[in-house]
C-alpha cells in the first residue's frame, strides 16, 4: 500500500525517537536482552527461502557494522545500513512494527524483501525469516495490540512529539552520517563491555 511520507522539518518540536527502546539506557555488557518466544516460534520457518533471499542475508551477515544478536539498540541504524549495501537490489523495503512489544520497545525496524521476508541482526541470527515469524518474534507471538507499516528505504526513524508518533512521519538520514555514528558507538561500546564481562579490559581500557 502507498503512503505518503513526510520527513522531519528543521524548526519544528519534535522529538526523534533514537532508540528501539523507551528511553533505556542499556549496560553494554549486558545488552543481551532475552528474544525468547513461544514455542510455536522457536523453530526455524519450513518455508523455501529463495535464492535472492540468501544472497541478501550472505551479503549483510559479512558485515562488521552489525553486532548479530544485539537487541538493546540501533535498530533504526542497522536497518538503514542494510538498506545502503543493497542499495540497487530490487524489492528491498522497510518494515516497522509498534505497540505492546518484547523489550519494552516502543517500535523495531528491519529490512524486507519481496514484501515476505525479514532479515534482522537482533532476533534472528541464523537467516531470513519470514514476515509473520518476525511480527511473532517482536510481538511475542500475541496477535493483537500491534502496527505494522511497511515504508520505502529511506524512512529512518519514526518522528515523536509532545504528543506521540506522528503518524507517517520519519526522519530521513540521506548522508548516512548518523548511521555510521550510531552503529560505531554500539560495536565500539558492545565489544567493550563483552571484554569486561570476560576479564579481558585491564586499568588501562579507558584508552582503547
Amino acid at each position: 500500500m502507498k503512503k505518503t511520507i513526510f520527513l522531519a522539518i528543521t524548526g519544528l518540536v519534535m522529538v526523534t525517537l533514537t532508540s528501539c527502546n523507551q528511553d533505556r539506557d542499556e549496560s553494554f555488557a549486558e545488552a543481551k536482552v532475552n528474544t525468547a518466544t513461544s514455542t510455536q516460534m522457536t523453530a526455524r520457518s519450513n518455508f523455501f527461502i529463495p535464492n535472492d533471499v540468501q544472497n541478501y542475508y550472505s551479503t549483510v551477515q559479512g558485515n562488521q557494522d552489525f553486532r548479530w544478536g544485539y537487541t538493546a539498540d540501533g535498530c533504526y541504524a542497522r536497518a538503514h545500513k542494510m538498506a545502503q549495501i543493497l542499495s540497487g537490489k530490487q524489492n528491498v523495503q522497510k518494515i516497522f512494527v509498534y505497540g505492546n512489544l518484547i523489550n519494552n520497545w516502543r517500535y523495531h525496524v528491519a529490512i524486507l524483501i519481496n514484501g515476505e521476508y525479514v532479515i534482522d541482526p537482533a532476533l534472528d541470527s541464523d537467516g531470513p525469516i519470514t514476515k509473520s515469524e518476525w511480527i511473532g518474534k517482536c510481538t511475542n507471538n500475541y496477535s493483537v495490540g500491534y502496527q505494522e507499516e511497511i515504508q520505502p528505504t529511506y524512512c529512518y526513524a519514526p518522528v515523536y512529539n509532545n504528543y506521540g508518533r506522528q503518524a507517517n512521519t520519519y526522519s530521513a538520514d540521506y548522508s548516512y552520517v548518523d548511521t555510521d555514528n550510531t552503529l560505531y558507538n554500539i560495536r565500539t561500546g558492545y565489544d567493550r563491555g563483552q571484554a569486561i564481562a570476560r576479564g579481558t579490559f585491564g586499568s588501562n581500557s579507558a584508552r582503547r
